[in-house]
């Protein structure tokens, strides 16, 4: 390969805060070597390393109907300079709706390599194993818009990364299995552990004794994370504190409470603070929030979505529901568990995923990607 310095051109969405596939792309890329040069094309910056340039999109508000196009046009535009004027050797994708759209047609344009990267409900909602939300006509048309590229993008991208087991399912299903690698997400546990100083100070400040249970979901107000259940659901147990962490506004309401969205020091805090993480989401791959709560010794109790069913099943706990129903029988027989046990089944899964899910060795795993993918595409170049 040539003596230079890999040149990465990153679409990433931050749409405009910070969601978990963001977060992934930022402790992705913040642990390349640094002698790669990244330059990030995404909608709102990321935080600032020493070794990625950012040029920041910002295309309206949050729920603009308008904002995924407008991503599209600018980013091609930016893109297509960035790629011309500072000599890009591959260009990479995370999510396969407008980021990966962007950077196929940059790809496409300037001939350079392509690398795409699931996030779970992407890939999966092709085949129709995550819904999506076709009541709304607007959201189906763009569906089907979506569906139309993403087929596009698997078919020129000259690598792809499965977010987790259920995506490079489907990969291998559609006949996109033999230029796929699967890569989990890592958890930062140096952030996401149990301090007892922060949560006797949360707990504290959220007027929660020490020994009341605390139920917890943290993640984007979206309806993919289907919040509406997870309300029925405390609404049905009125003696046990829920909290939700990453909504637009703070309140308090009988036993619910919802809290601003945090970076994740605060977040670690919130997550000290809880006993039972919570998610009832739609659709997933492998949710950060999840893991991110397994570290900080929360027992999970998930919607059967994405590879969490196989995370519970290999780690020897964790609780599935299909159902509402379901999941008030989980919770029923959870209301009575000692708080000691509910604790000592949250560090068996804790001390699962430790050696498993590191960002550190995850990023060597796309280094080499994007290495030999980099490679290959100069031998090829040079048989021209």
């Amino acid at each position: 390969m040539r003596n230079l310095i890999p040149k990465i051109l990153i679409f990433s969405p931050f749409p405009p805060t910070m969601s978990g596939a963001s977060w992934a792309s930022y402790n992705f890329f913040k642990r390349l070597k640094k002698e790669m040069k990244i330059t990030g094309i995404n909608y709102n910056g990321f935080l600032r390393e020493k070794n990625i340039i950012i040029f920041p999109v910002f295309p309206g508000k949050e729920n603009s109907a308008i904002r995924g196009p407008l991503f599209i046009l600018i980013g091609f535009l930016l893109g297509f300079f960035a790629v011309k004027i500072l000599k890009i050797d591959l260009i990479y994708a995370k999510n396969l709706s407008t980021p990966a759209i962007t950077g196929y047609i940059v790809s496409k344009v300037t001939r350079k390599p392509l690398v795409i990267h699931t996030s779970g409900p992407d890939i999966q909602n092709l085949e129709g194993s995550s819904p999506t939300n076709w009541q709304d006509p607007l959201d189906a048309f763009y569906r089907k818009i979506l569906s139309f590229f993403l087929l596009k993008e698997l078919h020129w991208a000259h690598a792809i990364i499965a977010n987790c087991e259920a995506d490079l399912k489907v990969l291998k299903k559609i006949g996109y299995g033999f230029k796929t690698k699967l890569i989990y997400n890592g958890v930062d546990f140096k952030t996401f552990r149990r301090d007892q100083r922060k949560r006797d100070s949360i707990r504290k400040s959220l007027k929660i004794s020490s020994q009341e249970r605390l139920i917890v979901f943290t993640g984007q107000f979206t309806w993919q994370k289907n919040l509406v259940q997870f309300n029925k659901i405390a609404n049905s147990f009125p003696e046990i504190h829920f909290l939700i962490v990453g909504l637009n506004k703070s309140y308090r309401k009988q036993n619910l409470i919802g809290r601003k969205r945090v970076l994740p020091n605060k977040l670690a805090g919130y997550l000290s603070a809880s006993d039972i993480f919570l998610i009832t989401s739609h659709g997933e791959g492998l949710s950060n929030s999840l893991l991110e709560a397994i570290a900080a010794e929360n027992f999970p109790i998930s919607s059967s979505v994405g590879d969490h069913n196989l995370l519970f099943t290999n780690a020897g706990e964790g609780e599935i529901f299909n159902s509402f129903k379901e999941s008030l029988l989980i919770l029923s027989k959870l209301e009575v568990m000692p708080i000691e046990e509910i604790h000592n089944k949250a560090l068996k899964i804790r001390d699962y995923i430790v050696n498993k899910f590191s960002w550190k060795n995850s990023s060597q795993k796309m280094e080499n990607i994007f290495l030999y993918t980099i490679k290959m595409n100069i031998i090829s170049h040079n048989k021209r």
